[in-house]
C-alpha cells in the first residue's frame, strides 16, 4: 500500500483504516450521518442567506452581497458543506484516503480554480461592496 500512496504524495498510513477495528459499523454510519447532516444544514443556511440577499448560487447577475448566516463567518460556506460528503463516505467505509485525500484534492481545486473565478465575477458584478466584504470575511473562515 505504501508505494501507491507515496506516488499520490500521501503517507502509507492514509490507506489504513481511520478507526479501530472494533469500531462497529453502525457507529461509523451514525458518525457519517452526523457529518452529512452538518453539511446539509450549512447548505440550507447558505440558501436562506442567499435568498435574503435576493440571489442564488448561480453565475448570473447578483443584486447584492450575501453577508448573513454562514456568509458572515466565511466566504465559501457551501464549499465547506460540499467537503462534508467525502468525509461522510470515508467515515462510513472506514477509508482515510476518501476522508482526507479526496478532500485535499477537492479543496485544492476549489481554492485555486473555482473560487478565484467566482471572486473575479463578484468583483465585477458587485464592485466596492464585494471588495469590502472580501476584506472583512476570510475565504475559508480561518485563512
Amino acid at each position: 500500500g505504501f508505494g501507491v500512496s507515496a506516488i499520490a504524495g500521501m503517507p502509507g498510513v492514509m490507506l489504513q483504516p481511520i478507526v479501530p477495528e472494533n469500531y462497529y459499523l453502525p457507529t461509523r454510519l451514525f458518525s457519517a450521518l452526523i457529518v452529512v447532516g452538518a453539511g446539509s444544514r450549512i447548505k440550507r443556511e447558505c440558501d436562506k442567506a442567499l435568498a435574503k440577499a435576493g440571489t442564488e448560487a448561480e453565475f448570473k447577475p447578483v443584486p447584492s452581497v450575501a453577508n448573513t448566516g454562514p456568509y458572515a463567518m466565511l466566504r465559501n460556506p457551501m464549499y465547506v458543506a460540499i467537503l462534508a460528503f467525502p468525509s461522510m463516505l470515508g467515515l462510513a467505509f472506514d477509508n482515510a484516503w476518501v476522508t482526507f485525500g479526496s478532500n485535499a484534492v477537492l479543496w485544492l481545486y476549489l481554492n485555486f480554480v473555482v473560487v478565484p473565478t467566482e471572486e473575479r465575477f463578484l468583483r465585477v458584478e458587485l464592485g466596492e461592496a464585494y471588495k469590502k466584504y472580501a476584506a472583512s470575511v476570510k475565504r475559508w473562515g480561518i485563512f
